[in-house]
């Protein structure tokens, strides 16, 4: 049996801050509110999805951002020194369409300030390190900038434990 334990700060920080704005079935959203869908498991005590719902509430009251995050409760025995485990999930966004949701979503000068430092779309420059094409010699751990504009300086990768 699968099981989903949630870590809410990882989940709600990387999926409000990452992805507030971006396309949802077609349509870039505006602003509104964060939203947690909880869908606990046959059997699972009220007293946890309580739990759970009190931490959304917490949450969602910090974030103005039109995202729902889905999240299935589960509780069953664990292995020995073992206190949860979690999921994960990765979503691919283009740069440009990451850059054009968080463009479009300001709303205060943190936001003019964090928007204007970013790169303009459709790609990014990045410190990269530990690749086979390095300057400083194939798998080399010294950090050099990759600012060629070809695939891997387009894409978006978010990554969630949730």
């Amino acid at each position: 049996m699968k099981i989903y334990l949630v870590k809410l700060q990882q989940a709600a920080v990387m999926t409000g801050i990452a992805l507030s704005g971006i396309e949802v079935g077609g349509a870039i959203l505006p602003a509104n509110a964060l939203t947690f869908n909880f869908t606990p498991a046959a059997g699972t005590s009220q007293q946890a999805i309580e739990g759970f719902t009190t931490a959304g509430s917490l949450w969602s009251s910090l974030f103005t951002d039109n995202v729902t995050v889905n999240i299935n409760i589960n509780f069953t025995t664990l292995g020995a020194g073992t206190l949860g485990e979690a999921s994960s999930t990765t979503q691919s966004f283009g740069y440009d369409r990451v850059y054009g949701a968080l463009n479009n979503d300001r709303t205060s000068a943190d936001d003019n300030t964090a928007v204007n430092s970013l790169s303009k779309a459709p790609t990014f420059n990045m410190l990269i390190n530990r690749t086979a094409n390095s300057p400083n010699g194939a798998g080399s751990a010294t950090p050099y900038l990759d600012s060629n504009g070809d695939a891997n300086n387009k894409l978006s990768l978010i990554y969630c434990q949730c």
